[in-house]
């Protein structure tokens, strides 16, 4: 995990700044997705209204949680090793299940494919991803990585 934190040892030279991009569409899922569960600003929904030009109704959904950030979230996505045949029910499901207390950590989830369905292989879909889970903690930012971690390993499917 990156994190900004203080030189032990200060620079010499002055600070120097640039622009990386600029960017006019709404933010895609791994941004937006997450801060609509965290802070509960749901970016989707103020720029359709802005293209609208209802801006009155966009203001009122542009206000975060009172209390900011309700938790330190991360999106887990479960890769598609190969294509077949999808021989599992739901996996979120059988892991909370197996393991509610992950269960209790995840805010929403999301499976492309469910028993009987025809998986492609990620060679030939852009979709490379069996599923993507919202996990989150209250505890710390470092404690989300290692939930995300677990969901990785415990998850499971099968294609044949």
């Amino acid at each position: 995990m990156l994190d900004l934190s203080l030189r032990s040892v200060p620079t010499k030279r002055k600070p120097s700044a640039w622009l990386l991009e600029i960017n006019p569409r709404p933010p895609g899922i791994q941004a937006a997705d997450a801060i609509k569960h965290s802070y509960g600003v749901d970016y989707w929904g103020p720029a359709l209204l802005f293209a609208l030009q209802d801006r009155k109704r966009a203001r009122h959904l542009s206000h975060p949680f009172t209390q900011g950030s309700q938790y330190w979230c991360e999106m887990v996505f479960i890769p598609v090793v190969k294509g077949g045949i999808c021989l599992s029910d739901d996996p979120c499901f059988e892991l909370f299940s197996r393991r509610p207390g992950l269960a209790a950590q995840v805010s929403w989830w999301c499976t492309f494919w469910t028993k009987g369905e025809r998986v492609p292989d990620p060679s030939e879909d852009r979709n490379a991803f069996f599923a993507h889970l919202n996990i989150f903690s209250r505890t710390s930012r470092a404690h989300t990585p290692e939930i995300g971690e677990t969901v990785r390993k415990e998850l499971r499917y099968s294609i044949v």
